[in-house]
């Protein structure tokens, strides 16, 4: 009976597993680009996207196109979470804005599942602002990141800034966010196993 969101590049687990996600996201524009093909091709699922992603990726009637409120690049922060589908809130990770539709679509309990904001990488790396991928182990994939593969760094500050403000917001509106990760550095939110929440 739950409905679940997932992330840009789950589709790796579709041939591990039988879950599917009941929506998929995806508001990174390198993501968007580097996997264009395997985006697109995912079907039979409702797609969530910012409008700016719309110029990489192909989209039809049945996705979901909102807003995202994201500040300039010179000064990074996290911006305000809201219930308002043609502006929410920027917070460094496409988790903060799936917690803002889950709450804008009146879900009352929003589990959280492998986000622990923690990421490796070497700082050797960096190239053009940018990340080059060197094999990092950070996802549930050992594919996930490609060696050679160019990724934006994750701003973990904001993310974390960025869950407090959800962790009010939820509060304001009677809403309930719970971190069923095994592990991880988010202790914002109240913590309980998957398999009690589903029990």
């Amino acid at each position: 009976d739950e409905l679940s969101f997932a992330f840009n590049k789950i589709y790796l687990a579709f041939e591990q597993t039988k879950y599917r996600p009941s929506y998929y996201m995806v508001e990174d524009i390198l993501v968007a680009e580097n996997n264009r093909d395997k985006i697109n091709s995912i079907s039979n699922l409702p797609k969530f996207f910012p409008e700016f992603i719309t110029r990489q990726l192909t989209y039809s009637h049945g996705d979901y196109i909102y807003g995202l409120n994201i500040p300039n690049n010179i000064k990074l922060s996290a911006q305000r979470p809201s219930l308002n589908f043609f502006d929410f809130g920027w917070g460094g990770s496409v988790t903060c804005t799936a917690i803002q539709v889950a709450l804008y679509m009146g879900f009352k309990e929003v589990c959280l599942l492998g986000v622990d904001n923690s990421f490796t990488y070497d700082k050797n790396s960096v190239h053009e602002n940018h990340l080059i991928g060197r094999g990092e182990s950070n996802h549930f994939h050992p594919d996930y990141r490609q060696v050679g593969e160019k990724w934006n760094y994750p701003p973990t500050e904001i993310t974390n800034n960025h869950f407090i403000m959800l962790e009010k917001l939820s509060k304001e509106t009677g809403s309930k966010i719970i971190n069923c990760t095994r592990g991880g550095k988010v202790e914002v939110f109240e913590r309980k196993s998957l398999e009690k929440v589903l029990n």
